[in-house]
């Protein structure tokens, strides 16, 4: 299995939407196609990637450092025994010359183009990628089901209470017992209304996260902690950014004391060491695939910590 021909291109996805940090209106995304030389069912095997909204297409990377070092390795240093393309050994060769630290905006451009490379090897496995990875590292062991929930409840111009309430009804017809919303970009005061006409819809705060998307300080933290917690929500999402320190271990402890809702860290994340300390002080921990490329040990993991992944 070789790589023929890798191709990216930028695609606008700007909005009106803000989240408490960024507002959508520049915001864009990198799509890359890798083409092999493998076919099934008469097409050519192609994996696809992308990365998640609220991160620019990294597309300076990708052309200038990743896509070159992935199409110029020798075919034999990027297959598994098999021959089929092998994205840990990809994930080497794009790494190579890189400086460790510093991932930011780099483990999204290797997290679209390693998206892409394992899409590419369970098409030529001809099964579900997920099959693939239950088979290859669980023993053939997958769930039977997901736990999935609706995520909107952004800011928008002109977006009142009503307006508010109409999107998470919409999630609700179709089926989602749980939404999330947004918080951190008004006055505590306006978040708590806004919080309050959700619950009208979903009732029970069990149904409803909250996501800050790393505004906070930790006094804010705590602050809008213990404001939210009669509402006995499902989770308290993203309270600080890694990269201020509000969310190392002892921090997060203070947060977690002050208040009873499940705090959720990890999504803005890109390291293995912040990813076990975060779970020294959580039980709820996300992770968005895209960008977190470092191995999760097993043993990092207690039995009441609860992993997902965007």
């Amino acid at each position: 299995m070789r790589i023929t021909a890798i191709a990216d291109i930028v695609v606008p996805i700007s909005s009106a939407i803000a989240n408490a940090y960024i507002d959508f209106s520049q915001m864009t995304a990198s799509v890359v196609a890798i083409h092999t030389d493998v076919v099934r069912d008469g097409k050519p095997v192609v994996g696809f990637g992308f990365n998640s909204n609220g991160r620019y297409a990294p597309q300076g990377l990708l052309r200038e450092r990743f896509i070159p070092r992935l199409k110029n390795a020798k075919a034999e240093d990027i297959v598994d025994d098999r021959g089929i393309l092998d994205p840990f050994k990809c994930w080497a060769a794009m790494m190579k010359n890189e400086k460790p630290g510093g991932h930011g905006e780099r483990s999204v451009a290797v997290g679209v183009l390693d998206m892409a490379l394992w899409d590419a090897v369970a098409k030529a496995e001809g099964v579900p990628l997920w099959r693939l990875l239950a088979d290859r590292y669980n023993g053939g062991k997958a769930d039977d089901t997901a736990w999935v929930y609706a995520a909107g409840g952004y800011y928008y111009p002109g977006k009142d209470l009503s307006a508010l309430q109409d999107e998470m009804k919409s999630y609700r017809d179709r089926g989602y017992r749980v939404v999330k919303m947004k918080i951190g970009g008004e006055p505590l005061k306006d978040d708590l209304k806004r919080i309050e006409a959700v619950l009208k819809i979903v009732g029970d705060g069990q149904n409803l996260c909250v996501d800050v998307n790393g505004r906070f300080d930790i006094k804010t933290a705590i602050e809008y902690g213990n404001a939210i917690r009669p509402y006995n929500l499902y989770w308290y999402e993203e309270v600080g950014d890694p990269d201020r320190n509000t969310c190392s271990v002892d921090r997060v402890d203070r947060i977690a004391a002050a208040e009873d809702t499940a705090l959720v860290l990890g999504e803005i994340g890109a390291l293995e060491i912040a990813f076990a300390r975060g779970l020294q002080a959580i039980c709820f921990y996300r992770v968005a695939l895209c960008r977190y490329r470092q191995r999760i040990d097993q043993g990092m993991l207690r039995r009441d910590h609860h992993v997902g992944a965007t």
